[in-house]
């Protein structure tokens, strides 16, 4: 109870009591003011007294969010977003770490004509139509050593329809410090109806998705999650526009334990045989980057 309805109860007892004393002895204070230890209503209200001290302080709020657990902010890992008008933010930390790589079938270069958050893109083209068996170019990380969220920003000049394959985002291992030439393992390829699918290189499967076509001449994005450490089995989530499309677990084991994600393209020929893509702004993060 608070000190301010302990003094006002006290006050209702003391004022109680006396009048009750008044009417035990036969006496009105009203006729009696003064007199026989009545009390006299005409005397002067003491007002000196201070006031009930008030708490100002007040209650706390319930927040609903338990501080002890509540989540650390993401951390943004690495980025690229190609506005230095250079390969150096893939480039820059050595070969063993990350890089750029295309064969002779396929240019790259660095570009303003289509970009997604600034005013540059990597810009990728090639003709299938020469007959060579492999279209190859990539941009690669070295994966973390701990679950993350790699993603990047496509956009694709017309509807093409690969004869075998195309991989854009794929994960590989190599068995010494330079990473090229890799060995796929693990790939999220476009499909003969332009949809995003999984493909395992380790057991030759393919997973279907659950995502409808690429939108052709626009931007959209595709991120996953990948989850992998030696000797135990991996799980790839992967989102397209920031729509869960995929979740696999139980990648299976990989040769080796030098990691690496890349984006880009590799595929045999394709209809129409002349394509043009651009990607932008790749990141890894340790949370969701989103669309």
């Amino acid at each position: 109870m608070s000190r301010g309805r302990i003094f006002v109860l006290g006050l209702c007892a003391w004022s109680f009591a006396a009048c009750a004393r008044d009417l035990e002895i036969g006496k009105s204070a009203a006729i009696a003011p003064g007199n026989d230890g009545g009390i006299d209503v005409s005397a002067p209200v003491d007002t000196s007294l201070p006031p009930p001290p008030v708490d100002s302080a007040p209650p706390p709020v319930d927040s609903g969010v338990d501080q002890a657990t509540e989540t650390p902010p993401g951390t943004l890992l690495w980025k690229s977003d190609l506005e230095i008008g250079d390969f150096s933010e893939w480039t820059a930390d050595g070969p063993a770490i990350g890089g750029a790589f295309s064969n002779k079938y396929v240019t790259k270069s660095v570009s303003g004509e289509q970009t997604h958050g600034g005013s540059q893109a990597i810009k990728i083209s090639f003709d299938t139509s020469d007959g060579a068996d492999d279209h190859q170019v990539e941009f690669y990380r070295q994966v973390e050593s701990s679950p993350a969220y790699y993603s990047a920003w496509f956009y694709i000049d017309g509807p093409h329809t690969p004869t075998t394959y195309w991989s854009i985002f794929f994960f590989f291992y190599s068995p010494a410090n330079n990473p090229i030439p890799g060995h796929g393992l693990w790939d999220v390829n476009l499909n003969s109806k332009m949809i995003p699918e999984f493909f395992n290189e380790t057991n030759m499967r393919t997973t279907a998705s659950t995502a409808m076509a690429y939108p052709v001449g626009k931007w959209f994005q595709l991120e996953a999650r990948f989850s992998y450490l030696p000797s135990q089995n991996g799980q790839l989530q992967v989102w397209k526009d920031g729509i869960e499309i995929l979740n696999v677990p139980n990648l299976g084991m990989a040769p080796g334990d030098n990691l690496y994600w890349a984006i880009g393209s590799d595929n045999d020929s394709m209809t129409p045989s002349k394509c043009t893509m651009y990607i932008d702004d790749a990141k890894i993060s340790t949370t969701r980057v989103g669309p």
